[in-house]
């Protein structure tokens, strides 16, 4: 009985004393910064989310849909220059592509201009249409700078889609 006793006690000892270095060992604090007022676009139509660059807060205009499925970005002033052409600035346009689901790759070989694949539903494929052509004053050195670096910065958008199990 004794040592049943002893041998409960060093089997508790055994596991308080593991789990107390183990604690100590493997203590790791994950600090995740969410910035406060970040900058989104958000097609509710399509339960999707943009996030944007921090660095886009007040240099860019969205132009929704009138089905609020899609939408146009412009980088803001090539656009407010652009005395009544309205593709000025024009970065991209997300929203429906096609009326049929596709892959990445079909998509890609039937879109006419540079794009990025979003998703597919049963019914519809998604994407990303970047700007094929020029789309700012190529004379002005301060919009170009603006617009190059913006456009190089689409890759850094993410993509929430905000209810996934309807997607279907």
């Amino acid at each position: 009985m004794f040592r049943k006793i002893a041998a409960f006690a060093a089997v508790v000892a055994l596991m308080v004393c593991s789990g107390a270095v183990g604690a100590i060992a493997f203590h790791r604090e994950t600090v995740i910064e969410v910035p406060a007022n970040q900058e989104t676009i958000e097609l509710e139509a399509i339960g999707l989310t943009l996030i944007l660059p921090d660095s886009w807060k007040g240099k860019y205009t969205v132009e929704m849909d009138a089905d609020g499925e899609g939408c146009c970005v412009y980088a803001l002033f090539p656009h407010e220059s652009a005395n009544g052409w309205g593709s000025k600035g024009y970065l991209f346009w997300v929203g429906q592509a096609y009326n049929e689901p596709l892959t990445p790759q079909q998509l890609q070989d039937r879109s006419p201009v540079p794009c990025i694949y979003l998703f597919a539903t049963s019914e519809d494929t998604y994407d990303l249409k970047l700007a094929s052509d020029v789309s700012y004053d190529i004379d002005d050195p301060e919009i170009a700078a603006l617009y190059t670096t913006m456009y190089q910065q689409i890759s850094d958008i993410q993509f929430v889609v905000n209810n996934p199990a309807a997607i279907g």
